[in-house]
């Protein structure tokens, strides 16, 4: 075929087309068998044939080149640049034709290449006239074909108008798809073509979520249009009609909205009368379904908020507007006072956004609360306050970084830091504020001379609560004498107090200033601990926690606490009528002491301390008695408060210590050191006939079974410290604690339930066959009973102290308490055993075999944790059970499972 080609087109030099028209017919069709093609174009292009002639035959000639034959095609784009004498429309059809099919061949090439321009510019010539709205529409048949067309109509600005209204009879799927590209290009550089955008309706509401996106960004740019022409009316229509489309069925057109109303803020382009109407509907997404959306919604209202043009005055409160006279004034003040309203109801819905379990949206929702504390957003201390359980998660560090942010903010606006830090104090406490306040610390966001800053106020007399309790939970330890300075002052006012009401707000502050912190340790007879002593001997009242604070100061302070414990003990037996402040000071100092000796045992071990080892005491039973019990020992104190907690005995009291234990016995074996003070804490410091503790043991024990009810709470609290300490009294006293545990009295039962979690962890092997106890606490009458044995469960689960096995059906009807607390508790506990695949499945069996009613009206939340390569095994179990056939089908329906499965299955009646 190739050499008839040549003879043929060796024949044709010598002829014009109209004398060899077959011929050139039959090249042209047989050009992609031809290697020299560029030798057809050259017989084509000669000036002998005429124009109307060769288009025809340079068409078909292209339609065999490929874009491998990128040259060529640029000569022939070249050559019908060139054609000056073109007159007929036949004519320029054909040229375009030809160009629009090298357009097909060439859309693969990138948007700035030579060939691409070269068409550009062709189609833009002999575009103008004839039409080629056309073409442009069959290439939008094509995947991107949007990106093909968009130069050649950037070009070519007098055929847009056609060409959208072209457009509007388009229904194919891939057409409306390029549509979506071009269309917001096109409404950018021509709006006007847009502005009877009611005739767009039918692509504003269609089937397909990409033309509805697509419109919106064709509004945002008409809003910038009528917004140059002045045209308020049509501007607020548009945005109606986007503020509308946050309500779309498909969240990426939500999402879109959200996305083009905030450009609109930007832009300025949303006037006073619409911001509140706009504001409430982007509020109203910050509780979408999808969490894209919600956090695209708090982004927006972060957004307006920061940028409100009040903002330079450093806040946006409310304002009065009754009084301003003139107009303009009055209406700039209306707005203010309607954004502050959309302001709370954006915190309103965070707040309720944060109430349940929030994850990837919590940065945007604390980023909120800041902005809107920082600029006086009405009842923006509460929403603040509400983030602060964050700390406990991975948020800490941005929670760190806002308190941060609003320290710096509020001091370049004049504010000390106590000043906005004492607005989040709470009487009753705060866990989670208190760790943030620590946080702040720890990281120096709190400047050094914050200190000073509390101890000044606080000795001046104002905010004595307040002052305190940041300086207990922010500062670093301060000095013995600033520490007794404040002592004293707190002493004087908590004994001057008149009325209830004072009284209770001094104690509150005693109770702060006694926990404080200081550098160094004290003598036994320095005034603070002598101040302190005395203190609660005078005390004509009982607070337990007054009692237990102190005796944690008097352990934390003194150089040598079994000098000041003692005389603690001494002092209140002294003065005191009743027995209950002497038997809760005695399990304190049990309990305190234990531990005083635990980090003793420490210290000698690392070879900080001597201690002279009486090896007359270490007895085989002592050493097997050791080994048989858990070395861990959790107190009770250690449970409820971290501060309780002995972090270590400072280096500067060794001296002391050293002063009254012999340096000879440096050489004792580790096993010998951990008999001996375990010998001191099973017999010493219970049965020692030297102990103080001893000689209160026995009315420890009948205060347990007097007839006043407080006595008792306290006796029996005391009972249970000392069971930590030994042992021994722990067995001779063990039947008297499980009694304790259907006590009458609720508060008893709470607290053996905490006792059992540490007898748990102490004397493992002798009290798991009595953990029952714990799960039936779970159906308690008293909501703090089952609110404790829950958190207990959950504490001795995640530290595999009991495993979960035969309580599953239990653990599942806490999911209908009457208590709100206890059923979030309960579905968070279930959603962290569920990372585990066995032991989620294992409890959802037991669950269902039990036959539970509650089963069934929170089947869809348990099925939600099982694992999908679990689900199939698990109900071919289930199956095989005694389960009501309804059950079964529910639980199979929630599962997913293929029908297919049951039908080999049998249901049992």
């Amino acid at each position: 075929m190739q050499r008839e080609l040549e003879v043929v087109a060796s024949r044709l030099r010598k002829l014009a087309i109209s004398e060899g028209r077959d011929e050139y017919q039959m090249l042209v069709t047989n050009a992609d068998r031809y290697d020299n093609k560029i030798e057809i174009f050259e017989l084509l292009g000669r000036k002998c044939n005429a124009l109307s002639e060769v288009m025809p035959l340079l068409f078909t000639f292209c339609s065999k080149l490929s874009i491998d034959d990128e040259h060529l095609l640029g000569k022939i784009i070249d050559f019908m640049r060139g054609c000056k004498d073109i007159n007929s429309r036949e004519e320029c059809e054909w040229i375009i034709k030809i160009l629009f099919l090298i357009v097909e061949m060439s859309k693969e090439k990138r948007k700035g290449s030579g060939i691409r321009l070269k068409l550009t510019e062709c189609i833009k010539i002999y575009g103008e006239k004839t039409g080629i709205v056309s073409h442009l529409i069959d290439l939008m048949s094509s995947k991107s074909g949007g990106d093909t067309i968009w130069p050649i109509l950037e070009s070519t600005p007098s055929i847009c108008g056609e060409f959208v209204r072209a457009c509007m009879n388009q229904t194919s799927q891939t057409v409306q798809k390029n549509l979506s590209v071009l269309l917001p290009q096109l409404s950018e550089r021509h709006a006007e073509l847009f502005c009877d955008y009611e005739k767009f309706d039918e692509f504003c509401d269609s089937e397909y979520f990409f033309m509805r996106s697509c419109f919106l960004e064709v509004y945002m740019n008409l809003v910038g249009y009528f917004k140059t022409n002045r045209d308020v009316e049509k501007m607020n229509d548009i945005i109606d009609l986007i503020v509308e489309r946050m309500s779309d069925t498909y969240f990426l057109v939500r999402q879109k909205a959200l996305h083009i109303l905030g450009a609109l803020f930007e832009r300025n382009s949303i006037s006073i009368g619409k911001r509140a109407h706009v504001i409430d509907g982007v509020c109203s997404r910050i509780l979408d379904k999808t969490v894209a959306v919600r956090k695209r919604a708090i982004g927006l209202c972060c957004s307006v908020l920061a940028n409100h043009p009040f903002v330079s005055e450093q806040t946006l409160e409310k304002r009065a507007v009754k009084d301003i006279k003139d107009e303009c004034e009055r209406r700039y003040y209306e707005d203010l006072n309607d954004f502050h309203d959309s302001m709370k109801k954006a915190q309103k819905s965070i707040m309720e956004l944060l109430s349940g379990d929030v994850r990837t949206e919590a940065g945007d929702c604390i980023e909120f609360m800041k902005l809107a504390l920082h600029y006086g957003i009405e009842g923006s201390d509460k929403a603040f306050s509400q983030i602060f359980r964050l700390v406990w998660t991975r948020e800490v560090d941005l929670l760190a970084q806002s308190f941060r942010d609003l320290l710096i903010q509020k001091k370049q606006n004049g504010m000390h830091a106590f000043v906005f830090l004492k607005r989040f104090v709470r009487q009753c406490g705060d866990y989670s504020f208190e760790r943030i306040l620590k946080e702040l610390y720890r990281r120096g966001y709190l400047e050094k001379s914050f200190t000073n800053e509390l101890r000044s106020v606080f000795m001046q007399g104002s905010y004595l609560f307040e002052s305190s309790y940041l300086l207990l939970h922010t500062s670093k330890p301060i000095s013995v004498d600033s520490l007794r300075e404040m002592l004293i002052c707190t002493t004087n006012m908590l004994f001057s107090s008149k009325g209830e009401d004072e009284l209770a707000t001094m104690l509150s502050v005693y109770k702060n200033v006694i926990r404080i912190r200081t550098r160094q340790k004290v003598d036994p007879a320095d005034e603070i601990i002598t101040l302190m002593i005395k203190n609660l001997t005078k005390m004509v009242f009982f607070d337990h926690q007054v009692v237990e604070m102190t005796v944690d100061a008097i352990y934390g302070l003194s150089a040598q606490p079994e000098i000041s414990s003692v005389a603690l003990i001494k002092g209140i037996c002294s003065a005191s009528k009743g027995g209950m402040k002497i038997v809760c000071a005695v399990g304190c100092v049990a309990i305190r002491h234990m531990q005083y000796l635990e980090e003793l045992e420490k210290l000698v071990k690392a070879k900080r301390i001597s201690v002279n080892v009486d090896r007359s005491v270490l007895t085989p039973e002592i050493t097997e008695r050791r080994k048989s019990i858990n070395a861990s020992r959790l107190s009770i104190s250690m449970m409820a408060n971290d501060e309780g907690k002995v972090d270590g005995i400072p280096r500067d009291i060794e001296i002391e210590i050293n002063s009254n234990i012999s340096p000879k016995l440096m050489d004792r074996s580790e096993e010998e050191i951990s008999d001996f003070f375990f010998y001191v804490k099973e017999k010493e410091m219970l049965y020692g006939n030297n102990s103080v503790i001893c000689m209160f043991k026995k009315m420890i024990e009948e205060m347990c079974v007097s007839e006043c009810d407080d006595a008792k709470v306290v006796a029996y609290t005391a009972l249970y410290k000392l069971m930590c300490v030994s042992f021994e009294y722990f067995s001779s006293h063990y039947q008297a604690f499980i009694a304790s545990m259907k006590h009458l009295d609720a508060r008893i039962r709470a607290n053996a339930i905490v006792a059992m979690s540490d007898f748990l962890q102490n004397y493992n092997t002798a009290v798991e066959g009595d953990c029952g106890l714990l799960i039936d606490a779970l159906g308690d009458t008293d909501i703090d009973v089952r609110k404790n044995a829950f958190l207990v469960i959950h504490t001795l689960l995640t530290k595999n102290f009991i495993k979960i096995k035969g309580y599953g059906s239990r653990l599942v009807a806490l999911l209908g308490d009457d208590d709100l607390s206890m059923r979030r508790m309960a579905e968070n506990l279930l959603i962290q055993i569920s990372k585990n695949e066995t032991t989620i499945a294992a409890l959802f069996y037991e669950a269902v075999t039990a036959q539970d009613a509650m089963l069934m009206q929170h089947i869809e939340f348990l099925t939600e944790l099982i694992g999908e390569k679990v689900k199939e095994n698990l109900f071919a179990k289930i199956s095989r059970s005694k389960v009501h056939p309804d059950l079964l089908k529910r639980i199979h329906d929630a599962f997913c499972l293929n029908s297919k499965l049951t039908e080999d299955l049998p249901l049992n009646q």
